[in-house]
Parts: C-alpha cells; sequence; structure tokens
C-alpha cells in the first residue's frame, strides 16, 4: 500500500478531531488543568481498573507532562489515546516518558509523549508494544517543536496507519529509532516523521522481523527541508509488499548524495523496490552459501541505483569458499547500477571468515539478455595461507590451563610434613598432621613462533598426612586437595593481544618415604577438572577490530615421581640434591568463537624433567635462608587448534630453562606449626625473567 502525504494528512486531521471529541473521560495517575507541571508520575491500567476513556500517566492543560510511566495491559482501549505524557500547552515539553503496552486492543493514538499543539519538545521516550491493534505510533508527537532521540520498540501486533518513533506537524524529527522484532506494520513505516516543512535527519529504522506493507522510510519530510543521514538496517523479516526509501522530501524520494544509507543484514529478503539511497551496504550473514540471494526486487518498473554507492563486508563467519558466488540484488524485471563505480568503491573487495581468513572477492552483473537484471559477487583465493596467525593464541587458555597445574605439582613438592630429615630425632605422638599451604608467582614464557604467555597465579592444598616409622626410615602419605588459579595475558609481536583466567580443582594422593641415609622417593596423582577463558578485543576482520571470546572445560590430571638425598653438609646446613619427572594432562575442548567458528583443540600434555640443588642454612632458632639452581626441560606443552581442515601455529611450553632461586623460611616459635617461605627466583631460557614466590603453610 502506498499513501500520498495529502490524504495522510487529511485522515489524520479527522482522526485528531474525532479523538478529542470523544466524551472526555480520561485515565490519568496526574493531570492538572492549569499551568502546573504532570510530571513523574507511574500509571498501571489492566482490565480489573479500566472503565474507558483516554489513557494516560501524566497530563496537563496548560504545563510540561515528562518523565511518566504507563503500563497497559488485557484491555480494549475503544480507539482511545494511550500517551504516557500528554500536554495541550502550546509551549509545553513532553520528555522522557515511556509507555507500554501488552495485549491491548483499538489503540487510536499511542506515544510515550504527546504534545499535538505544542512548539515545545517530544523527546527521549521510549514506547514498547506486544500484541496489540493500533492506529498510529509514535515515541514523541510534537506540533512545531522538535521530536527527538525517541524510541519504539514493535514486537508483536498489527499498525493500520502510522508507524514511527518520531513525529512533528512541523519542526523537527531527528535521531530517532524504530525497532521491529515482529507484527505487522500497514501503511507507512518511517523512523522521523515530519508533515510539512522541517527537518528528518539521522534517524534509524531496525528490521528483525515482521511484515511490512507500505512504504519504509529513514526519514519522512511533506514540506521543504532537510532529509538526511537516515539509515535503514535489514535483518529480516518481510518486506514483500514494500518500498524501502532513504527519505521522503516534498514529494520526491530521489535524495541520493544525502547521506541515508540502507543496510542488508540477511538473505532471501524480497522487497518491491529500493531507491533514493547514498549507499547500499551489504553485510553477507554467516549463513550464507554459495548461490544463495540476498535482496530480490519485483517492481516492474525495474530498479535505478546508478547513483547509489555499493558496497560490501561480512558480518561473522561464513562459510563461503574460493568458487562460491552469491547475488547480491535482482530484479528481473530490469536494474540500473555504474559496474565500474562499484569496482573502484571496493578496490580490495574481501569476504571475511571471521577471525579465521579472508577471501578476496569481485563483482559481476548479471543479464537475462536484453539487460541487466542483477549483482552477484565472486569469491576468489584466501589473502593468507591457512589460517590468520592470530588465531594462534586461541590456544593461550589451554596453555595457561596446563600450565596452572605444573604450578600446582610445584607447590604440593615441598608442603608434605615433616621438614626435617633427622629421622632418629622424629617422634610422633598423633597419628595424622593435617596441613595447609598458599602461594603464588608471576611468570613470563617464550610459548614459540613470536607469542608470549604472562600469568600471575595462586593456589591452595589441604592435605592430611599419615606418618609411619618402618625399617627403612619414615613413610608419609597424604590425601591432598589442590586448587589453583590464575589470570593470564597472551600477545604476538604483531601487536595482537588477549587474555582471560583459568582454575582447576584436582583431588589425589601423595607419598614419600624418607630412608635413615638421607635418600627419599616420592610420587603424586592428583585428576580434576579445570576451566578456562579466553577473551580479546583486537582481533581482526575485513571490518577491523572485533571481540572474540570463549569459556570451556575439560577434565585433567597431574602427577610426579621424584627420587632425591637430603642431608647435612655441615652442623648449620642441609643439602638436597634431586630429580623430578612430572605430567599434566588437559583433556580435548572444543571453543566456540562465533556461531560458525568453532574450533578443536586436541588434548594437550606437559611432561617436564628437573634437575637440582638447594642448599638450605638454620640462622638462629627460627630463620632458614636457602638457594637453589635448576634445569628444566618440557618434552610437550604443545597446544594448536583445527577448524575447517587447516591448523592454527602451536603454542608451546617445549624449551630448556635455568633456575636460580633465593628464599628465606621463617617459624614464629621452634616447634611452630606455621611456616612463611618467601622466595625470589630468576628464569632463562624459555621461561624467562623474575619471579616472586610467597607460601604460608600450617601443620595442624
Amino acid at each position: 500500500m502506498k499513501l500520498k502525504s495529502k490524504k495522510l494528512s487529511a485522515k489524520i486531521s479527522r482522526r485528531i478531531a474525532a479523538s478529542l471529541l470523544v466524551g472526555g473521560f480520561f485515565i490519568c495517575a496526574g493531570s492538572s488543568a492549569f499551568a502546573a507541571d504532570a510530571n513523574g508520575n507511574s500509571k498501571t491500567v489492566t482490565s480489573e481498573n479500566y472503565d474507558g476513556g483516554r489513557i494516560m500517566a501524566g497530563y496537563s492543560s496548560d504545563g510540561n507532562a515528562s518523565n511518566n510511566n504507563l503500563d497497559v495491559s488485557d484491555v480494549d482501549a475503544g480507539n482511545e489515546h494511550v500517551n504516557a505524557g500528554e500536554t495541550d500547552s502550546a509551549t509545553a515539553n513532553t520528555d522522557n516518558n515511556k509507555t507500554v503496552v501488552r495485549n491491548v486492543d483499538n489503540i487510536s493514538f499511542l506515544h510515550g509523549g504527546y504534545a499535538w499543539n505544542s512548539n515545545g519538545s517530544a523527546s527521549h521516550n521510549v514506547v514498547d508494544i506486544w500484541d496489540s491493534t493500533i492506529y498510529h505510533i509514535h515515541g514523541g508527537h510534537t506540533g512545531s517543536g522538535v521530536a527527538n532521540y525517541n524510541t519504539v520498540n514493535f514486537y508483536s501486533g498489527n499498525v493500520s496507519a502510522l508507524t514511527g518513533a518520531g513525529y512533528a506537524y512541523s519542526g523537527e524529527a531527528s535521531f530517532n529509532t524504530l525497532n521491529i522484532y515482529g507484527g505487522t506494520l500497514n501503511g507507512l513505516t518511517q523512523g522521523g516523521y515530519v508533515m510539512s516543512d522541517g527537518k528528518a535527519n539521522g534517524n534509524k529504522v531496525n528490521i528483525y522481523g515482521g511484515e511490512i506493507h507500505g512504504n519504509i522510510y529513514g526519514g519522512y519530510v511533506g514540506g521543504s527541508g532537510e532529509v538526511s543521514g537516515n539509515e535503514i538496517n535489514v535483518y529480516g523479516g518481510d518486506l514483500s509488499d514494500a518500498n524501502i526509501y532513504a527519505g521522503y522530501l516534498g514529494g520526491n524520494t530521489d535524495l541520493y548524495g544525502s547521506g541515508n544509507s540502507l543496510n542488508f543484514y540477511a538473505k532471501d529478503i524480497t522487497a518491491q523496490n529500493v531507491g533514493g539511497f547514498d549507499r547500499l551496504s551489504f553485510y553477507l550473514p554467516s549463513n550464507v552459501s554459495d548461490g544463495d540471494t540476498v535482496l530480490t526486487l519485483t517492481d516492474g518498473a525495474g530498479t535505478s541505483l546508478d547513483r547509489t554507492k555499493i558496497s560490501l563486508s561480512t558480518t561473522g563467519g561464513s562459510t563461503l569458499r574460493e568458487g562460491d558466488s552469491v547475488i547480491l540484488m535482482q530484479n528481473n524485471n530490469g536494474m540500473n547500477f555504474d559496474l565500474d563505480a562499484i569496482n573502484r568503491e571496493n578496490p580490495n573487495a574481501i569476504i571475511s571468515h571471521g577471525i579465521s581468513w579472508d577471501n578476496y572477492a569481485s563483482f559481476e552483473s548479471i543479464s537475462n539478455g536484453g539487460g541487466t537484471t542483477g549483482l552477484k559477487v565472486n569469491v576468489g583465493a584466501m589473502t593468507t595461507d591457512g589460517l590468520k596467525r592470530q588465531t594462534q593464541l586461541l590456544g593461550s587458555g589451554v596453555l595457561s590451563a596446563i600450565s596452572q597445574l605444573d604450578y600446582g605439582t610445584a607447590r604440593i613438592l615441598e608442603w608434605l610434613p615433616p621438614e626435617e630429615v633427622e629421622l632418629r630425632n622424629i617422634k610422633h605422638t598423633t597419628p595424622f598432621e593435617i596441613f595447609a599451604g598458599t602461594g603464588g608467582s608471576v611468570i613470563n614464557m617464550n610459548t614459540g613462533g613470536g607469542s608470549k604467555l604472562k600469568t600471575k597465579d595462586g593456589g591452595q592444598n589441604i592435605g592430611v598426612a599419615r606418618v609411619l616409622e618402618n625399617r627403612h626410615g619414615l613413610f608419609i602419605f597424604a590425601p591432598i586437595t589442590d586448587y589453583g588459579a590464575d589470570t593470564y595475558k597472551s600477545s604476538l609481536s604483531d601487536g595482537t593481544r588477549g587474555g582471560g583466567n583459568s582454575q582447576y580443582f584436582t583431588a589425589g594422593l601423595i607419598a614419600r618415604q624418607w630412608n635413615t641415609g638421607g635418600t627419599y622417593y616420592e610420587a603424586s596423582f592428583r585428576a580434576g577438572e579445570m576451566k578456562t577463558g579466553f577473551v580479546s578485543d583486537n582481533f581482526k576482520t575485513a571490518q577491523g577490530n572485533t571481540h572474540i571470546s570463549y569459556k570451556t572445560h575439560a577434565p585433567c590430571y597431574a602427577g610426579h615421581i621424584r627420587i632425591g638425598w637430603r642431608g647435612k653438609v655441615s652442623p648449620n646446613n642441609v643439602m638436597d640434591i634431586y630429580g623430578i619427572y612430572s605430567q599434566n594432562h588437559v583433556g580435548g575442548i572444543e571453543a566456540e568463537i562465533t556461531p560458525n567458528e568453532k574450533y578443536t583443540f586436541e588434548s594437550t600434555d606437559s611432561k617436564k624433567i628437573r634437575l637440582g640443588a638447594r642448599l638450605t642454612r638454620d640462622v638462629g632458632e627460627y630463620n632458614r635462608f636457602y638457594s637453589g639452581i635448576a634445569l628444566h626441560h618440557e618434552f610437550g606443552g604443545e597446544v594448536h587448534g583445527h577448524y575447517m581442515g587447516f591448523d592454527t601455529r602451536k603454542m608451546q611450553l617445549k624449551g630448556t630453562s635455568g633456575m636460580i632461586e633465593l628464599g628465606w623460611q621463617r617459624k614464629p616459635a621452634q616447634n611452630s606449626a606455621v611456616m612463611v617461605d618467601t622466595a625470589l627466583v630468576g628464569w632463562i631460557g624459555r621461561q624467562k625473567g623474575m619471579a616472586m614466590h610467597f607460601k604460608v603453610k600450617r601443620d595442624f
């Protein structure tokens, strides 16, 4: 249905007159018959308290009606007005009102703010609609003033005449937003509407669903004025009975060059025609496939876009591959556009497969033998050899998680009581020793391929040790729980950055045999679950930087074997020489980056050997200082993801690192069960930099 402005004006005028003559019965929370304002009122109307008449939250005959809230549900409005704020004043304002209607029938005029005869403002109002039948909707309605920054959210229902966000007889209706999610709209649909002379600039119409019959305008001015910078975004809906225009100015829909734009974010859209846009942009959705059509037009007179700039982009993880093609728009009755200008406008056209890869693209006209009928885009080769380098960082979360398990193993190595090796002097009066400890560190790692990982970790352990004397010395075993958590940052040499956090909880058993000659050996095993996540705001697509994230979890386990000798080398000095083999495991995960980009990571194992020595010196009764050196070699710890037959570059812990440590342990008293351990650790090799360790342990 196509409406003429004169007929529409006359119809609205008759409806207003009829509305003003109806009985004059108001349902209103706050009202004034004089110059007082009617501001800040709230009203809820249902079938239980509605007896008919006009419904308002705030009404003033000669003052402002702003900041009111109206909620109406399950009534028949009897062709009356429903307005949160309304004034009859020629100078007053109706701003910042909100109207919500649910299952309301026969509404004549629905507004957030209604200043029908005013040269004041009706701005910043909001209207939400569900399952209602309405003649006319606008968020803000003014006479010769301004109706700016209003929002209408239409979820479901039926409108017979006007649907818009901002309305003025003359004046300005700019920067309004109309969101259409469902329902049926008949007549005229617009973001900003001015009946006679004025401005309708910067309005938005966002179409997500529903049926629209008639003309859709970003901005509408019935007389002279300005209609520019308006935007229509199509994400879905049935537009087969609609014409889509940038704007209407004094009977002219030919508004090229005024900054108006039409954007399509979905495929399989059918409309009668489009026109009057300075820019027509196609954002290929993630579900577009080879041979699909984005926009089909049916106007028998054909479609003219010879002065419209046409651009191409993508919304996410497209499944298009080299050799595919997509019809961007088609009208079998004829189509006019400048193919050379489109190629100039898009000199490096790219179809982006989200964060994973890009393909080159080229444009081609479609002909039926009698002339041009459409425009299609052809998908060319990938711009990179395989996945983009930035996808390497997606493995950071897994690498952080398996590093956490390794830090946990390092913590529990030193916390199993007793610390003393003077076995012949040990006398145990209790069969069990409960112990607990906490600690943390900061580690920087070179993780290969120009990637780096920095972690800040902490963890806690609780165990119950059973100490038994045997013919070889002392045997200790303990059920133990281990919790660890970290925050991490990862980066690539090209500037790509990310980060996140990991945590795990495991439970298991640790056992140690102290021998009277100073030798010892121990082993542990623990299992549980880890959780990890990754987030970045500077992963690049063809549209620029984008936000990505994932959260996932997987089973994990860790264990170690240790063999060593510890004994006195002088009255106050104890030497500990040891070798440790440890293994940590994180199960395979799936990380959903976008709905169409799901990366899989195989299970990851870290296998490490550590050879070292530590010298501990007692200073007085309460203090103990130690220094040590160790050589670490990681055999595994490789993480890389798989997607669509391609592999990301790997991040890894594999390599050799050297460690030097200086530490201080203190007990508050000679026989105290509490021990504080502070150490400074320096790393060279795969792990680099300095780390601080702080541990507090208590035996109960």
